[in-house]
């Protein structure tokens, strides 16, 4: 059930962001993509004291039932997806500022608390394939959150590649 619902959103992913397609090569950016939430336990960030790059142990995140979609043409869809229950929870636009800050253009959220609201984020990409934003929340403190880029593709050749590595039966 859980393969088959990844499988499910990951075409539904790839079928939105295949749609939005624009010939305008200035607009694409590394945000846009489907984009998995991990909750990180225990010191999963480290800086390299010879380069000061910021080093992300991955073996101290789990991934969540929780998505980002940056699309083409500065969309952004946020929902939440399990076995029992899909929901959009945010949609909106995205603007990007500069390499290390966006602002999402909140219209709808499933708290209406935050509808109609701008966000600003500071981002940094870590093996292009991780993404740390952090943001103010309405107490005033730095949250930080962790994103895992999904790969785009055919979602049986990737369960293949899954099955014949021994990860799924």
């Amino acid at each position: 059930m859980k393969s088959t619902l990844t499988a499910l959103l990951l075409s539904l992913c790839s079928f939105i962001l295949n749609a939005q397609t624009t010939n305008d090569v200035s607009n694409k950016h590394a945000l846009q993509g489907v984009w998995q939430m991990c909750n990180p336990t225990g010191n999963y960030l480290t800086t390299n004291r010879q380069t000061g790059e910021i080093e992300l142990d991955t073996t101290k995140l789990q991934p969540v039932y929780f998505y980002k979609v940056f699309g083409n043409k500065d969309e952004l869809t946020a929902m939440f997806i399990t076995p029992v229950l899909s929901l959009i929870t945010i949609s909106g636009t995205y603007e990007v500022l500069s390499s290390n800050q966006y602002i999402e253009h909140v219209d709808y959220h499933s708290n209406p608390n935050y509808a109609d609201r701008d966000v600003t984020l500071d981002y940094t990409f870590i093996a292009n394939d991780y993404l740390l934003s952090s943001y103010k929340n309405e107490l005033g403190m730095t949250a930080q959150e962790v994103w895992k880029r999904l790969k785009h593709g055919n979602p049986a050749t990737e369960l293949n590649k899954l099955k014949e590595a021994g990860v799924i039966k």
